[in-house]
């Protein structure tokens, strides 16, 4: 009898705990997280799908050189993620921010080719810093050139040659 009643008392007591709410947007991948490269270029690619569509990221993937990018302004800041694309063609380079090709100003496209030929940054870390953000903000790129296919990460405050190219890239127009 005694084994009943606590079977019956464990089972009611289990149907009473609150369940927690299922978070409305997953939160962008954090470093401390361990996520791949791969899991994060999934995400800034289902981003540009989602909010461009299928043309733009067909445009990146196709381009020789293209750069995606994807940032979380993290809790503190209300603005919402922020996405831009940007294709090389032979002509220059292109900003689909918009959802239509806007070509960039000769030279902030200078600039995004003089960073993508620097060495120096290809030798960088993917994943800075290696502790997060208080807030969880975090940009995440997805950078095609000469071949390759470079994603990289970076919370808070941008950082080095990949800072600068992130800056450059969310602020075309």
């Amino acid at each position: 009898m005694s084994r009943c009643l606590f079977l019956v008392v464990a089972v009611l007591a289990a149907a009473c705990t609150p369940v927690a709410p299922a978070p409305e947007t997953p939160p962008p991948p954090r470093a401390s997280d361990h996520f791949t490269t791969n899991q994060i270029q999934s995400e800034v690619e289902e981003r540009v799908q989602e909010r461009l569509g299928a043309d733009v990221l067909g445009a990146a993937r196709d381009a020789a050189t293209s750069i995606m990018a994807n940032s979380y302004q993290g809790r503190f800041d209300s603005g919402g993620p922020r996405l831009a694309v940007l294709v090389r063609t032979s002509g220059g380079w292109t900003s689909w921010k918009s959802g239509r090709p806007v070509p960039l100003a000769g030279d902030m496209g200078a600039e995004l080719d003089r960073l993508l030929r620097d060495p120096a940054m290809w030798r960088e870390e993917p994943f800075y810093p290696a502790m997060d953000c208080p807030d969880a903000g975090a940009t995440m790129m997805v950078i095609r050139h000469r071949g390759g296919t470079r994603v990289t990460r970076q919370g808070c405050n941008p950082a080095g040659l990949t800072g600068k190219l992130e800056e450059t890239v969310l602020s075309a127009p």
